[in-house]
């Protein structure tokens, strides 16, 4: 093999698609779902299910504190909730791995405006029939169902285009 070809190879296999993860069956929905979570705001205990029906979509930022990546998307999730709450889109920043003072902090110290939710279990009981592999994960659910519509990992700025259009796609005027 010339060293050309060898090189238009790798820049192949470096630049291929990672392999498409398996998503998650009914059940392992419906368990997450109807996980409690707590409220970061006013410490009620909510669950994700509770929301099904009462918007078209609902868009899930599976995140943590000490997560570099997950940092540099909350000002891009900030501004998708402060211009879509009004048009039938709930943004829930999923707190996977904090604790509660570390959490409270990056709240404010992220000026998250958000709702955002905190999982009490320390085994990862939402995020592993979620099979969410890493953070940050942003899940698009269409709020009358709670079907999975789209599902994005890490920081890409190309992420930003495709959520938009699945959000769309659920019956939310777009800008």
């Amino acid at each position: 093999m010339t060293a050309l070809a060898a090189l238009a190879l790798g820049a192949f296999v470096a630049f291929a698609p990672a392999p498409q993860q398996s998503l998650p069956t009914p059940e392992e929905y419906t368990q997450a779902w109807n996980h409690p979570l707590i409220n970061a705001a006013n410490k009620q205990t909510v669950k994700i299910s509770d929301f099904k029906g009462k918007y078209k979509a609902i868009v899930i930022d599976a995140f943590a504190s000490w997560c570099g990546p997950c940092q540099k998307i909350i000002p891009e999730v900030n501004q998708l909730h402060a211009d879509y709450k009004d048009k039938g889109v709930l943004v829930i920043g999923l707190n996977v791995s904090d604790e509660w003072d570390d959490m409270m902090k990056n709240i404010q110290s992220a000026s998250i405006q958000y709702m955002v939710l905190h999982d009490p279990k320390d085994d990862n009981e939402i995020i592993r029939p979620l099979k969410i592999a890493g953070i940050p994960t942003v899940l698009v659910l269409d709020g009358k169902t709670l079907e999975e519509k789209g599902r994005y990992v890490g920081a890409n700025p190309n992420h930003k285009e495709a959520k938009m259009k699945v959000i769309a796609s659920l019956g939310v005027e777009v800008n």
